[in-house]
């Protein structure tokens, strides 16, 4: 599958959960380019183009799906609103009610949405190295006034 997002990406594989589509450079990508949360969002086919699928987010961006084939195209199709009508309404976290939320979760360890658990593994990465993330640098006669 090629995928065309908004600002021009060429993705070359994705992964569909329960509440996103998350669009890789390529299949041993270690982490999403992107992921489009598919709650509210609107689908069409475009029409001057075989075999393709456009997903307006909520935010009223755009991303077009370009599939190899009328069948592959219809078997994400399905998947896709498969998962908008059936799955997001059950596991729905963001504007659900608070009460229906803790009862789903439980105590359950995997109880956060997938759009919170890259946001952690993103800190996770890149919080220790890059400055201003989870460290400020600080100089080295202060450091040394600490240790």
């Amino acid at each position: 599958m090629g995928l065309m997002g908004s600002m021009g990406i060429s993705m070359r594989w994705a992964i569909l959960t329960d509440e996103c589509l998350m669009l890789f450079k390529s299949k041993d990508s270690a982490y999403p380019k992107a992921c489009l949360v598919l709650e509210g969002a609107m689908f069409s086919h475009v029409d001057d183009k075989k075999h393709t699928l456009k997903i307006q987010l909520v935010d009223q961006s755009e991303s077009v799906l370009i599939f190899e084939s009328d069948a592959q195209l219809k078997e994400w199709t399905d998947a896709i609103e498969f998962v908008v009508e059936t799955r997001i309404s059950v596991t729905r976290m963001f504007k659900a009610p608070l009460d229906q939320v803790s009862a789903r979760c439980g105590d359950s360890s995997n109880s956060l949405p997938a759009v919170v658990d890259l946001c952690i593994v993103e800190l996770q990465l890149r919080g220790l190295s890059e400055e201003g993330i989870l460290r400020i640098g600080g100089s080295v006669s202060r450091i040394s006034e600490l240790v």
